[in-house]
């Protein structure tokens, strides 16, 4: 096949990295996936080696490029990333220590203490953060817990800041990463919130000055990295986001009536919005997309692959090593158990804070729950009652959207690992009662980033273009409407209530647990 142009797509993870490589109409011609470590050194804590990212993607690059034979026809590199994740470097650009987490949860004290010293509200009018887990707040950790390390520090380098800066010797960073640090402004998206910083007595000098826009070029291909990847010095290397705004693009995102929905280790919902919305109520929190509009969006912190993983590890492990043996596939058995349950799950409900809640509760210490556990409860009715939480949970949030926007979302756009399972797709379809779509690439993160790629090597003019050639529909699933009544009355008087009136109980017990950790 004759290819026109090249483009990788790097999506540096959680726990590992998907690099591809994408033609000109957003195929991919090779792909490779490193997986890498993640580290729990304290309940709450999520730590990884820094230099496993940069390993990772040049591996893979490497072997992309081998496989395909075609390292001439290469025109751009995008890189996106987990968000919020940093390292803190030293003046050689040296990690100071493992890099922390987008998922850690270390911070809910400073997130405490920010609130009684700026006001929770004022610091999301201006960062369109409000706080939690946001890099910001485990900068202000380690001033409160490592002051030697944070004294040292010279840099507070996002994931995409400390690959970059080893690909093109280019210090910066992107309005998408920066935004998710919770010390950006908001309005100027090219300026850091230094009045928040000041308020937050968080060093000034630490921040990246340089902040781009999605879509341009960060620099060029160093000659030693270019014959490392082996492919020409001068490759343009991208700007891009956040594996998030990232992943909608790539899923086709370009319309404000639209909500991308991401089925990943989180479950994320994002919005487009040319204006600046309404920050008066923090029900939402802010993001840029490679195309410059703002982003509102809700993120469920333990989304579809944290719980299912969960629930795989701890209660799945007998069957899956039957269906191990018979060589199935064990996520699609998984999933199936759910259409084995009617809908709502035979009385149990799953509330999903296993890693806390962002709004309305803005709380890193809730946790989940599963409700009306009976002794003919089976598995198969947990598995449901988690896909239907979790939905239930998105439900809510979309409110606060169309709360803030004043419009409808009528079509939702699903990507993401859950997205392959149909069953996902369509209980999210009755629950939301509305069409969701998969696109041709489920795994739209690496996509969206190539994208980038495209735009700002000039092979597309516009974001537009790009989506236009690189992407499309698959799959098409109609919300059964025999089902609305039942999940509106499940959601109205039960879900939406419920965590609400038990909130302080759980927070006062998740305290009382804080302190037996830390006794042993």
């Amino acid at each position: 096949m004759k290819h026109d142009a090249l483009f990788i797509g790097a999506d540096i993870g959680t726990s590992g990295a998907k690099i591809a490589l994408f033609n000109e109409k957003g195929e991919i011609i090779e792909e490779s996936h490193y997986s890498y470590n993640v580290y729990h050194p304290i309940p709450g804590w999520v730590e990884q080696d820094s230099n496993d990212w940069w390993k990772a993607f040049v591996t893979g690059a490497r072997k992309v490029i081998e496989k395909s034979g075609l390292k001439n026809k290469v025109l751009g590199v995008g890189l996106t990333h987990q968000r919020l994740s940093f390292v803190p470097v030293d003046h050689e650009l040296q990690p100071l220590r493992p890099a922390i987490l987008w998922n850690d949860t270390r911070c809910f004290n400073e997130n405490k203490e920010a609130e009684d010293k700026c006001n929770g509200k004022w610091i999301f009018q201006r960062t369109g953060c409000y706080p939690g887990l946001w890099s910001v707040y485990k900068v202000l950790w380690m001033k409160n817990n490592e002051r030697d390390l944070y004294d040292k520090t010279h840099k507070i380098m996002l994931v995409f800041d400390f690959i970059c800066h080893k690909l093109t010797g280019k210090m910066c960073t992107t309005e998408s990463a920066a935004i998710m640090t919770g010390a950006l402004d908001v309005e100027k998206k090219n300026k850091w919130a230094w009045d928040v910083l000041e308020c937050l007595e968080v060093k000034k000098n630490i921040w990246i000055e340089t902040i781009l826009p999605g879509g341009a070029e960060a620099g060029k291909i160093q000659e030693n990295v270019a014959k490392e990847i082996g492919i020409p010095e001068g490759v343009v290397v991208a700007t891009t986001a956040g594996d998030q705004p990232c992943g909608s693009l790539g899923a086709g995102l370009l319309k404000p009536n639209e909500v991308a929905v991401n089925g990943g280790t989180s479950c994320t919902l994002e919005v487009l919005s040319k204006d600046l919305p309404n920050l008066d109520k923090p029900s939402f929190f802010m993001e840029i997309s490679p195309t410059g509009e703002h982003i509102l969006e809700e993120s469920i912190y333990s989304g579809g692959s944290a719980l299912m993983n969960w629930f795989r590890t701890n209660f799945f492990r007998y069957e899956e090593e039957l269906i191990k043996a018979r060589s199935e596939n064990v996520w699609e058995k998984l999933y199936s158990l759910a259409e084995e349950t009617p809908p709502g799950s035979r009385g149990v409900m799953v509330i999903p804070y296993f890693s806390g809640a962002s709004a309305p509760f803005w709380d890193l210490s809730a946790r989940g729950l599963i409700s009306g556990l009976a002794l003919g409860t089976e598995k198969k009715d947990i598995v449901r009652a988690i896909i239907e939480g979790i939905a239930m949970e998105a439900r809510r949030q979309l409110e606060f959207i169309e709360e803030a926007t004043g419009r409808k979302i009528e079509k939702v756009i699903m990507y993401g690992g859950s997205a392959r399972s149909s069953v996902w797709n369509q209980i999210f379809a009755d629950v939301l009662q509305r069409k969701v779509v998969v696109p041709k690439t489920v795994e739209t993160t690496a996509l969206g980033a190539a994208m980038c790629a495209a735009v700002a090597s000039s092979y597309y003019e516009s974001f537009k273009e790009a989506v236009e050639n690189m992407t499309g529909i698959s799959r098409i699933f109609e919300p059964n409407v025999t089902y609305k009544s039942l999940y509106n009355e499940i959601f109205e008087e039960v879900y939406k209530p419920f965590y609400g009136r038990i909130s302080d109980l759980v927070s006062k017990l998740t305290k009382i647990a804080s302190r037996m950790i830390k006794k042993e």
